[in-house]
């Protein structure tokens, strides 16, 4: 089963997905390795992966440049960044 990033957090279950493999269309990704900055601060609070060349990237949680609601299957809404609804993790 794969589930994503944005609902791992979003369910305030992060702390599983670390350290896992996270995938996009079924292609590897790299190692969720993180977040960083704090949650109530939206400006900083970013997603960390460590890719195959061992380069660290973030992924900013919020992209301030688009207006974007994700709506999972039970109701509640996600203004997350959207790539992090692509970024899914292997269960």
């Amino acid at each position: 089963m794969m589930i994503s990033i944005s609902e791992y957090y979003e369910t305030s279950a992060i702390a599983l997905a670390m350290n896992k493999k996270t995938f996009i269309n079924n292609r590897y990704f790299g190692l969720f390795m993180d977040i960083s900055g704090h949650d109530l601060d939206r400006d900083v609070l970013a997603f960390i992966f460590k890719l195959d060349n061992n380069q660290i990237i973030s992924i900013p949680a919020y992209d301030h440049s688009i207006n974007f609601v994700y709506e999972f299957e039970d109701g509640q809404k996600s203004y997350l960044n959207p790539l992090l609804h692509c970024l899914f993790v292997s269960e």
